[in-house]
């Protein structure tokens, strides 16, 4: 469910839009719509004309004994067209519904079980799509701050202007450049994976660049916004619009090409003027064996460096929170008085040795571990990690216990055992 979230949590349904409640927790805006979120006549009323045909209910059946004239007079004749009472209903007036938010929370326990669908897609041949996927699920966990809503492509959908390169307002040549495909190809906006490219490709100027540089150009990309633009590429299907006989340079399209085709034509021209991010893009297109391997090697690693981040920010997250679970714990269980801020430098440290890495345990082998079940080599390797991480948490829980159970004095070693037992 949350990887369905992060990939588009907005489905343009109109059954579920209209019924106004989703089948899933999407995010849907404060000021939400049912008719104009479908996009047709955003503007205009919607009347919905009902005819509602009056049908007067039998007679009841007369007892023994009784007679009445009325059983001899013949049917009335049903109501004609003009006698129906008709009623409209104005579509465009129905109530709103509110709004859905997905918690943060829901991405943070998800994220790592994110990262290993799309790692599937290594093996597909699918790598620059999964790397999309795999840096906007890092620009929520790592970029996005606490206090705000999670970026969310309907909120995007709903408001482009709020992307934040605008709202920020980000200056360069490549800002001026995406502002004039826009406003060439209205149709960009509406697009959801235009919105991801935009906003993960401002978002990460200011992730991975310094702040006093304010320039947004294509000389002062990192590695990663570059990549960023290569995958969308692919995405894109990019091959298709490349004269491989003109030096690489973009087919000439008539007057029946599609917006979408034109389009493509003036992104590969901007983003890729370079002349060796050309080259290099061409290489890739024709299919040769060099230039595949070469950035088959560069997203692997990207992949890995992006995962890695996502699981410090989590190992830092956990850390302060298990540091404030346990403290504010022993403040309530301890018989005496207990100085929190103390109890918090001391506990930070032994925390910190358990929350290093996100721990993955496979249920398999966890129960082959229990039942002393037969093992391969991988599956050895997956228990004796296992095991060495039970162990490092045991011996830190040790530590906590024997010295907070001395110093609380009024509360018994047993009863602190159990209480860190149970906090996550």
């Amino acid at each position: 469910m949350a990887y369905s979230l992060m990939l588009n949590d907005f489905l343009l349904n109109p059954a579920v839009m209209m019924c106004g409640v989703p089948p899933m927790p999407f995010d849907l805006p404060t000021d939400f719509k049912v008719i104009s979120s479908i996009g047709v006549f955003p503007d205009a009323d919607w009347t919905l004309n009902q005819s509602i045909e009056i049908i007067e209910a039998p007679p009841k059946p007369e007892t023994e004994g009784e007679s009445s004239e009325e059983e001899e007079s013949p049917p009335e004749p049903a109501a004609s067209g003009a006698d129906v009472e008709k009623e409209s209903f104005v579509l465009g007036h129905l109530p709103n519904w509110g709004e859905i938010h997905i918690p943060r929370k829901k991405f943070l326990e998800h994220s790592v079980p994110i990262f290993l669908r799309e790692s599937e897609k290594v093996s597909h041949r699918n790598l620059p799509k999964a790397l999309l996927n795999c840096w906007w699920l890092e620009m929520i966990v790592c970029i996005d701050k606490e206090e705000d809503l999670p970026t969310s492509l309907t909120r995007l959908l709903w408001n482009p202007d709020q992307r934040y390169f605008l709202s920020d307002e980000i200056n360069g040549p490549l800002i001026d450049a995406i502002i004039k495909l826009e406003t060439d190809y209205p149709g960009l906006p509406l697009d959801p994976w235009w919105l991801k490219f935009t906003e993960m490709l401002a978002r990460f100027e200011s992730y991975e660049q310094d702040e006093d540089e304010k320039d947004f150009s294509l000389g002062t990309l990192s590695v990663t916004q570059k990549q960023i633009i290569f995958c969308f590429a692919q995405h894109l299907r990019i091959s298709d619009i490349i004269n491989y006989g003109d030096q690489g340079k973009a087919k000439w399209l008539d007057d029946d090409a599609t917006w979408r085709s034109r389009a493509m034509v003036d992104y590969y021209n901007v983003f890729f003027s370079d002349p060796e991010e050309r080259a290099e893009v061409v290489r890739f297109s024709q299919g040769r064996d060099d230039a595949g391997n070469r950035v088959e090697k560069v997203l692997k690693l990207l992949f890995l460096e992006s995962m890695k981040r996502v699981e410090s920010k989590l190992c830092t997250i956990g850390l302060d929170h298990a540091v404030e679970n346990i403290s504010n714990h022993l403040v309530r269980i301890s018989a005496e008085s207990l100085d929190l801020e103390n109890a918090r430098k001391y506990l930070h440290p032994l925390l910190a040795v358990v929350n290093q890495r996100v721990a993955i345990e496979d249920k398999k082998v966890l129960i082959k571990v229990k039942k002393k079940m037969p093992m391969n080599a991988l599956e050895k390797m997956q228990a004796k990690n296992i095991y060495d991480d039970h162990k490092k948490l045991k011996s830190v829980q040790g530590n906590i216990v024997e010295y907070f159970g001395v110093w609380g004095r009024g509360t018994p070693t047993s009863t602190l055992t159990v209480t860190f037992q149970r906090i996550p």
